[in-house]
């Protein structure tokens, strides 16, 4: 009887084992799983860009701050630049508007490339001198020249269509002298990452573009109420040449606020850039 009554035991000891192993199961292949599956979907993930706020408030007082530290240097760059268009007004040969609206085109063009060295070694925290910003900025004096003529022809061929199309253009070619300059493009591919960087920001750049139109109008003003014709040249030159210097300077500082924006670069990544050319 005992034999008989242990055989039934051992069955049912021997049935009983093999669910226990199937419930312990499916915890370990979890177990094994889940530790898993988030490495595997993390791990193609790339870093994001870090992005950087565009503010107009911002350019324009680190502008006028730059234009501040560096105005007798800035402004002296700026009437020896101007001195063509000056010698062109004394010489009485002024009416001709296409002779003095090229020579404009072609100072503020060569001012932005001496001014961009200045801005960026500015706001990299060093002070360059007058001659290190001249050698920068005229070592590239053809490709700024060439790639100044074209926009200039493309913003007007736009402005023929209408006076908006124009302005879309010139400001989609805003920044075209600092990207000749420091990233040492030819004239098609500065046009192109011109636009591409100042895409989504013409707004921003009108407003700008405004505030610097502003300065020039309150100088005419004053030259036209309240000086007489001598101190009125006087004052329209070396006022001319204060409203470009600030606008180069503007030009230079949306420059390095566009690159942080879009390649999330740093501003000593950009000074870099300087090295390559030549004294």
């Amino acid at each position: 009887m005992s034999e008989q009554t242990d055989a039934p035991t051992e069955t049912t000891t021997a049935a009983d084992a093999p669910p226990q192993a199937e419930a312990n199961t499916p915890p370990q292949v979890e177990a094994n799983v889940s530790p898993q599956e988030p490495a595997e979907a993390s791990a193609p993930a790339p870093a994001p860009k870090p992005g950087y706020p565009f503010s107009v408030l911002k350019v324009l007082g680190t502008a006028l701050r730059v234009t501040k530290r560096n105005f007798v240097p800035f402004l002296v760059l700026a009437c020896v630049l101007d001195l063509p268009v000056i010698l062109l007004r004394l010489s009485g040969q002024i009416e001709d508007v296409v002779v003095a609206l090229v020579l404009q085109l072609i100072t503020h063009a060569l001012m932005t490339a001496v001014v961009a060295y200045g801005v960026i070694m500015e706001l990299h925290g060093s002070r360059p001198s007058t001659r290190a910003c001249i050698a920068k900025g005229f070592a590239q004096i053809g490709p700024v020249v060439g790639v100044t003529v074209i926009s200039t022809l493309a913003i007007g061929a736009a402005t023929l269509l209408f006076v908006i199309p124009g302005i879309i253009v010139g400001l989609m070619f805003f920044v075209i002298v600092p990207v000749t300059v420091v990233e040492g493009l030819g004239i098609d591919a500065a046009m192109k990452r011109s636009s591409e960087l100042t895409r989504g920001r013409k707004g921003d750049l009108f407003l700008i573009m405004t505030f610097a139109g502003a300065l020039g109008v309150a100088i005419e003003l004053v030259a036209q109420f309240e000086l007489g014709p001598e101190a009125a040249f006087v004052w329209r030159a070396v006022g001319g040449a204060f409203s470009s210097m600030f606008l180069a300077v503007a030009v230079g500082v949306v420059y390095v606020e566009l690159r942080k924006l879009r390649d999330g670069i740093q501003i000593p990544d950009i000074a870099t850039a300087f090295a390559r050319i030549r004294k």
